[in-house]
């Protein structure tokens, strides 16, 4: 089940980046305030993964909210999460929709990150702003916090992607990410879609409602009358092979002692 934003905010992408001029990004904020007078704010700013996009974590961000609302020390406190589409995954790949480009890199989607939160103030208006992301996410959320130290008061990275040597172009050409080149992007309806994700391993490991967010807001309606990734696989195979110098950077980031302190 989706979670329905409090608000939806389609912004520019980073200036530093390429298609500064054209590309947007799709964010929401969903705001759960206190039930009694509030003593302070916090905000989560939420990152997906190479392939995924923002609703698949949304049975996550429930749950956390509601362990949050549970604990005493929550009581007075207005709880705010960001979730956000990288611009060629869910519905910020529609807007960005043929304005793809090759030049794209890791460090893009970390100066994106960066943008999300300037955008929408996460850093002036809360009294703590911390970061949740995973793989892809993750690893942009670590290179932001090295270029930008003190960006988050606190980071959790679910899988980033860290290597301490630069691996080899073969080995990233036949990752089972790239290999996604040639998996099917296109059924005749939602239904038959998770019915066809259901006898893959990989897919039968979500949660099932982290799988059904995935067959329905991870796909659009075609003009044909089928549905399609949001995120074409022609993006989401180039991402492997521009990996290395962010994973290095990333390792690295793990042994600064500024940085670690943010990591904790």
């Amino acid at each position: 089940m989706r979670l329905i934003p409090t608000s939806t905010h389609i912004i520019p992408v980073h200036p530093a980046t390429d298609g500064w001029d054209v590309q947007k990004l799709v964010v929401e904020k969903h705001e759960f305030p206190s039930t009694v007078t509030s003593h302070q704010k916090i905000a989560f700013l939420f990152s997906h993964a190479n392939g995924f996009h923002k609703e698949v974590y949304h049975p996550l961000i429930r749950r956390f909210k509601d362990q949050l609302r549970s604990l005493k020390e929550y009581d007075h406190t207005d709880i705010h999460i960001i979730a956000w589409d990288s611009r060629f995954h869910g519905d910020s790949a529609r807007l960005n929709q043929g304005e793809f480009l090759p030049t794209y890199r890791w460090l893009d989607n970390a100066l994106d990150t960066k943008q999300v939160i300037d955008e929408l103030e996460l850093k002036q208006n809360y009294d703590q702003f911390i970061g949740v992301g995973h793989s892809f996410g993750a690893t942009s959320m670590a290179l932001l916090e090295s270029f930008y130290p003190h960006t988050f008061d606190a980071l959790c990275l679910l899988e980033p992607v860290l290597s301490n040597e630069f691996i080899p172009t073969k080995t990233r050409e036949t990752s089972g990410v790239y290999a996604s080149r040639t998996r099917r992007d296109e059924w005749p309806n939602r239904e038959e879609c998770q019915k066809f994700l259901l006898k893959r391993p990989f897919w039968r490991e979500f949660h099932p409602e982290a799988l059904e967010n995935y067959v329905n807001y991870g796909m659009y309606d075609t003009d044909q009358g089928t549905i399609k990734l949001k995120c074409p696989k022609e993006h989401e195979t180039r991402y492997p092979l521009t990996a290395p110098l962010p994973s290095i950077l990333s390792y690295l980031t793990s042994s600064n002692n500024e940085v670690d302190r943010a990591l904790e």
